[in-house]
């Protein structure tokens, strides 16, 4: 990075740094402080020392922190077989000493001997992907210097690369503010996606991500049972992604509906208390809108959220069209007769590995999703949102409140929540009979209807 000789260095495995180092450091017009720390290795470090490494490393954080934050992580990997140790000092630093709220971008190095050193990640990256690092990026490198010919332009094609990710990842807007507290400032986001079988969730989650990251099904074959939670960082930010059951009537038996519906709001109630929901992606195939549309976006949006979170409409399927946006201006019509109203929405495709025309629909559709999310989480004023009450608890007080002060009937209860609620009948005469047992159990009521 430097372009000169700044640090000590030593060959193979032994250790030069003992004690984390300064290194100012300027290129391309900007300065920066590089800190470089001695690794975790416990077969070189005995335990008493290994102790002391943990605490010399906790001290250089605070002292950052208390300094102005940090901006950047770079943790660097020799190219090899993935191990025990990369994964614990990726926990140490970025999730436990930086609470995953400063940008990591994984510096590989050691690749002299590839003719083009980005395919080892290519051939590798899926160890990193199972071994649960989640980067902000990565750079493939020879820090080797004084070779032959070819390795010195490797060396300095190195150096291009790895100053490109230093200030891609540091010269940004938001800055100032990360200086400022990098403890919140990089907070993570929560977006929770739902919508149909079939829409595409779990490749919206892969689109996104740049990678693949949630299984994917063919048609309308069911492949979330349950809401999945996957790590995604893009862009120097971080999010926690959920992936939802959708609530398709022919699909799923009562029990499951009703199931779908508590597990929904075990979802929300979870995410109440880890900081609030910042955005929900309204996954929509791209066609005919349905009341199953419909009552997708109540549940979620309506009576979950209670209209407090922002929504995106993400319509997938899209592929075949020669402009996408085209889609929304020929049907937006119909998503207003259902009275489906959002905070903006997102035309694409999300099937990946076709051919060279629909791989750049691909592309632009990543960035258009990656865009609204940006612009709808980390660059937005208002925090995350958190329910109060809770739209479950509350939806079951205010039918007790109904069964007890107007002697409600269960066809009455019924007709509330197929008409509003568009729960099938079935599953509203089973839960209608649930809400009036358990008030009669709680208030000695007479069972009799």
């Amino acid at each position: 990075m430097a372009g000169e000789e700044r640090a000590e260095t030593s060959p193979g495995t032994e250790r030069c740094t003992m004690h984390w180092k300064e290194h100012p450091i300027s290129f391309d017009g900007y300065n920066y402080k590089v800190f470089d720390t001695m690794g975790l290795e416990e077969s070189q470090l005995e335990m008493e020392k290994h102790l002391d490494a943990i605490a010399n490393t906790r001290s250089l954080i605070t002292k950052l922190d208390k300094e102005g934050g940090i901006d950047l992580l770079l943790f660097c990997v020799p190219a090899g077989r993935f191990t025990s140790i990369i994964r614990d000092n990726y926990r140490l630093f970025y999730v436990s000493l930086c609470k995953k709220k400063v940008p990591i971008v994984l510096v590989i190095t050691g690749l002299e001997g590839e003719e083009n050193m980005e395919d080892w990640w290519t051939r590798y990256k899926h160890t990193f992907h199972e071994g649960s690092i989640a980067v902000a990026g990565h750079v493939c490198i020879t820090a080797t210097n004084h070779m032959n010919k070819r390795h010195q332009e490797l060396y300095e094609l190195s150096r291009q690369l790895i100053r490109k990710v230093v200030r891609e990842h540091t010269d940004t807007e938001d800055v100032l503010t990360r200086n400022t507290d990098f403890r919140t400032s990089m907070s993570t986001r929560n977006i929770v996606l739902f919508g149909q079988t079939g829409a595409g969730k779990s490749s919206v989650v892969n689109l996104m991500a740049g990678e693949k990251k949630a299984e994917t099904s063919s048609g309308t074959e069911r492949c979330t049972m349950h809401w999945e939670e996957h790590l995604i960082t893009f862009d120097g930010y971080n999010y926690r992604v959920f992936d939802t059951i959708g609530l398709e009537e022919p699909q799923l038996g009562i029990d499951q509906y009703l199931e779908a519906i508590v597990n929904a709001r075990n979802l929300i109630t979870k995410l109440d208390k880890e900081g609030g929901i910042d955005l929900l992606l309204f996954c929509v195939q791209a066609g005919r809108v349905t009341v199953t549309v419909q009552n997708n976006y109540r549940l979620f949006y309506e009576w979950l959220c209670e209209k407090k979170v922002p929504i995106i409409l993400v319509l997938t399927g899209l592929e075949r069209e020669d402009n996408m946006e085209e889609w929304w201006t020929r049907n937006k019509g119909e998503l207003d007769k259902y009275k489906i109203p959002i905070d903006g929405h997102a035309c694409i495709t999300a099937a990946n590995n076709l051919d060279g025309r629909h791989q750049r629909l691909y592309e632009e559709s990543r960035q258009l999703v990656r865009n609204l999310v940006r612009e709808h989480t980390y660059d937005r004023a208002e925090v995350a949102w958190k329910g109060d009450e809770g739209w479950f608890r509350k939806f079951m007080r205010k039918l007790r409140e109904l069964v007890l002060g107007a002697t409600m009937k269960n066809e009455d209860i019924v007709t509330l929540l197929t008409k509003r609620c568009g729960m099938p009948r079935d599953a509203a005469v089973t839960l209608a009979q649930q809400v009036r047992e358990e008030s009669c159990r709680k208030f000695d009521l007479p069972r009799s209807i």
